[in-house]
């Protein structure tokens, strides 16, 4: 779950920011009181900025569930039977979340990884050093004309 949280902004960790998971506790507090906005120290935090707080901790959840699933497809356990090969889920699950989160914590597994388990971990280090919404923000490009600036002519 550490791993996971990651940094405080403006730090060089990966993973989702220590304030994006206080707004989010301070958001589940404040439904849990019947409160609309979320107050805190006297100031009211903007719901485009929770917004933004709620699709990060999703893309990110999500992103670390699918690069898992992915090393769980790519990997080497068919001809084992279930008993010994269920342990992978766990290993997995922490390469992922160490990658994610940049801690460089490894449960050993790294070298034993295929090609393609190991790119896909190398894409989590990046999603999760820029952040998930940056990644995909930065391949969306809106189409936009140009603008002009505007000019009054009188009529009449």
């Amino acid at each position: 779950m550490l791993m996971f949280i990651g940094a405080s902004p403006g730090s060089t960790g990966g993973g989702i920011k220590t304030t994006s998971f206080a707004l989010l506790l301070l958001m589940i507090w404040n439904r849990l009181k019947g409160q609309e906005q979320v107050n805190v120290y006297d100031r009211t935090i903007p719901g485009e900025v929770l917004t933004r707080t709620i699709a990060i901790i999703f893309a990110s959840a999500f992103s670390v569930t699918l690069i898992t699933s992915i090393l769980l497809l790519l990997g080497g356990a068919g001809d084992l039977p279930p008993g010994e090969s269920r342990h992978f889920f766990v290993e997995y699950l922490f390469e992922t979340v160490s990658a994610f989160g940049n801690v460089g914590l490894s449960m050993g597994i790294t070298p034993t990884l295929s090609t393609g388990q190991k790119l896909a971990i190398i894409l989590t280090m990046f999603a999760g050093r820029i952040g998930p919404l940056t990644l995909a923000f930065s391949w969306y490009s809106p189409k936009k004309g140009l603008t002009y600036a505007e000019e009054s002519v009188m009529v009449g």
